[in-house]
């Protein structure tokens, strides 16, 4: 046997595909197919996983430079832009350094791993031996050759191998009546020694495998994958939030009437009913014609009547929150409330409920424009304390 004759095919080494012409080779063929089997069983697990890894990458880093990218630009002329830039940059560099690690664990583990009983440690540290196998993946390795050479009763796998070429050389000078079983022997030895060569590089391939799956590096990668996919979203909401806050705040400055509450409740375009101060509206109305049917409720009782133009479209949990929250006036008990469907088409201002009457206000209110023919007052209930039915 040559110094390369156990080399694994031409990836892993697979073993020869000669067909056996001896009972020897017959035996130890089972177990040598058996063997490559696993090698290519596990070489094609990790190609398809590191494939996949390396198409999911692409298509996820891909579709946030499309959906995300364009949230971050441009860049907030705050004092958070320098900070905005560092953290994007960082972010994106930790999603596609994390991919890129992902896809390399497995498709690394597929690197040909060459075999021969010829010594082969380790240079030291973490350098790679001669023939590019780590320290720990030496270890396994030498510990199938230590295993088959000890069943053969012998110090190493090389003197297996030397013997089997020793029992060769006999068989050609021998009595040709006595030389098939010097020749049998001898290849015995040379199947056990190439059967041992497999079964190291597959157990090599195993180690490898289950690195790939399931070791540190490959757990960093995933959080660092996830880390900066998570860091782009968050920072492009962000720095979406931080141009619309200064578009509000434009449009706070700019509103005809102020009041403290603007940042909260936002400013549009305003029509206010009244004068300063006696506006039903906190912060002025939208005036919209409804494209779907809406649905509110509306406040009554005492002076005021069941059927009107005001309502609100949060169903209050009480009397003294409704007359709070919506600024009613003193005739209105607030004593009953009825379901109210509008239909589509109808045209509507939707804003919030100012402070009046001593109220604070601040609940969203309806009111509706026209004749209320079209409008469905139904299923009146009372308000909590006030108890009995309501018309």
């Amino acid at each position: 046997m040559t110094r390369w004759s156990s080399w694994l095919s031409s990836f892993f080494g697979l073993g020869s595909k000669d067909k056996p012409d001896s009972p020897a080779d017959v035996a130890a063929q089972p177990e040598a197919d058996a063997v490559a089997g696993d090698t290519e069983a596990i070489r094609q697990h990790l190609r398809r996983v590191g494939a996949a890894l390396g198409v999911a990458g692409g298509a996820l880093l891909s579709g946030l430079g499309y959906t995300q990218v364009h949230k971050i630009f441009p860049f907030p002329t705050d004092s958070h832009r320098v900070l905005l830039m560092i953290g994007a940059g960082l972010a994106s560099a930790a999603a596609l350094v994390g991919a890129a690690l992902l896809a390399g664990r497995f498709l690394g583990a597929q690197r040909r791993i060459l075999v021969s009983t010829d010594p082969d440690e380790p240079r030291g540290g973490r350098r790679r031996s001669p023939y590019g196998l780590r320290r720990r993946e030496c270890e396994i390795r030498d510990r199938i050759y230590d295993l088959a050479a000890r069943d053969e009763s012998a110090q190493s796998l090389r003197a297996v191998e030397l013997r089997g070429l020793r029992f060769e050389r006999i068989a050609r000078r021998v009595d040709p009546k006595k030389a098939p079983a010097w020749k049998d022997e001898s290849k015995r030895l040379q199947e056990a020694v190439k059967t041992a060569l497999d079964q190291g590089a597959l157990t090599v391939l195993e180690h490898r495998a289950r690195q790939a799956f399931s070791g540190r590096l490959t757990v960093l990668a995933f959080l660092v994958t996830i880390v900066g996919i998570i860091g782009v979203f968050g920072l492009a909401d962000w720095s979406q939030g931080q141009r619309d806050l200064v578009t509000l705040e434009k449009q706070c400055v700019e509103a005809k009437t102020a009041v403290p509450a603007c940042k909260r409740f936002g400013a549009g375009a305003t029509k206010p009913e009244a004068a300063p101060g006696e506006s039903p509206w906190l912060n002025g109305f939208r005036g919209t014609v409804l494209k779907r049917r809406l649905v509110g409720y509306r406040v009554y009782g005492g002076g005021s009547s069941r059927k009107g133009v005001w309502l609100t479209t949060i169903l209050p949990v009480s009397e003294a929150r409704a007359r709070s929250r919506l600024a009613l006036p003193e005739e209105n008990s607030a004593h009953c409330i009825v379901r109210v469907e509008i239909p589509r088409q109808t045209t509507v201002r939707m804003g919030h409920a100012a402070p009046l009457f001593n109220q604070p206000g601040g609940a969203a209110q309806v009111q509706i424009q026209g004749a209320l023919d079209k409008i469905v007052f139904e299923d009146d209930k009372a308000l909590p304390p006030s108890k009995g039915s309501c018309p």
